[in-house]
């Protein structure tokens, strides 16, 4: 039996932090600071996928929960010593005192209290601010777990939260979607004057309907590229040993010499057919993108373009029906072995 309270927790394994800035040391008073810089503050393995300072990363959200926000006031002795959304906060206080808890408390207790920012001494002397905990896959950098990304930015937050209310609108999910994190110069006007900040942006290279179709497939589906017709490893087997072997005592009787094919499509059909095949799917069982493109690289092992060109498509994004457009590649294929 599971252990209530115990065995229903779930916490994702976090593999790093991506932040921000960097620290830098005051040549005034000695002490350090964090200073903001246009790019991504990584660790070596994410820095092995996209450079040193990079500025956009391939992520996927784990679940479909919306990123923690929360009013937070850390303590350098006691961490985190109060959390509120704006109107209620729990505070760790001084069970003496009933103040804010410090360094000197002997006895603490939590109590929730009322919480308005704009009346906040702590608020206002920047040790509570606005904190979002971004958690996101980084799918092409080793490791199992998350990494988490930390900003107090108003703009960065608005970014994120509209980002992933209208992906969610669309779709219905903000799971398992392939999207860009992104810190872009963005103008603000804070107190009325202008000026530019770098901020998060969550960007797709997709469009709508794409975006759709991915939605419905598994990770896998969506970052490994499609399987290749299997051809001879170059670096084994040198061009000019296959085509040695490929001559046959009557081709070198005839002084000719057999070229080995340009292009798999231009290879003849193996027998059986596999149109013919028992197994061979039917337009009613592909429901999306990633039924259509397994079932044509399994069948058909030729380029996806060939595919498209096929369906009459420029891009899979024109692709309304997977269903209708593995019918019409059953028709072309079929007619052509009728030929």
């Amino acid at each position: 039996m599971p252990i209530k309270g115990v065995s229903d927790i779930r916490r994702l394994p976090r593999l790093g932090k991506v932040r921000l800035g960097i620290k830098e040391t005051s040549t005034k008073t000695g002490n350090p600071y964090p200073k903001a810089v246009d790019y991504f503050v990584c660790d070596d393995r994410v820095k092995a996928i996209y450079g040193e300072k990079p500025k956009e990363l391939k992520i996927l959200f784990p679940i479909d929960e919306e990123p923690q926000q929360w009013l937070r006031c850390y303590s350098f002795t006691r961490g985190l010593i109060c959390k509120g959304d704006g109107e209620t906060a729990m505070m760790l206080v001084d069970k003496e005192t009933g103040a804010l808890a410090n360094r000197d408390s002997k006895e603490t207790e939590l109590k929730e209290v009322s919480c308005d920012p704009n009346d906040c001494p702590s608020y206002r002397g920047k040790q509570c601010r606005r904190v979002m905990n971004l958690q996101f896959l980084l799918p092409e950098v080793e490791g199992f777990g998350v990494w988490q990304l930390d900003t107090s930015s108003f703009y960065s937050i608005v970014n994120i939260n509209s980002a992933l209310s209208l992906l969610k609108n669309i779709i219905g999910k903000i799971s398992m979607v392939p999207l860009k994190l992104k810190l872009i110069e963005q103008e603000v006007q804070p107190e009325g004057k202008k000026k530019k900040v770098h901020v998060l942006s969550l960007e797709t290279p997709y469009s709508f309907a794409e975006i759709a179709q991915y939605a419905q497939m598994s990770p896998m589906q969506v970052f490994l590229p499609p399987p290749e017709v299997e051809g001879a490893p170059e670096d084994l087997f040198p061009e000019e040993v296959l085509n040695h072997q490929a001559q046959t005592p009557e081709v070198a009787k005839r002084g000719g010499k057999a070229l080995l094919p340009t292009s798999p499509m231009k290879q003849p059909p193996k027998a059986p057919s596999p149109i013919k095949g028992e197994d061979f799917p039917k337009p009613e069982t592909i429901k999306n993108l990633g039924n259509l493109r397994t079932a044509w690289h399994k069948f058909f092992k030729e380029p996806w373009e060939e595919a498209l060109a096929i369906i009459g498509v420029e891009s899979q994004s024109q692709i309304a029906d997977a269903g209708e457009a593995w019918r019409r590649i059953w028709e072309a294929k079929t007619k052509r072995e009728t030929e």
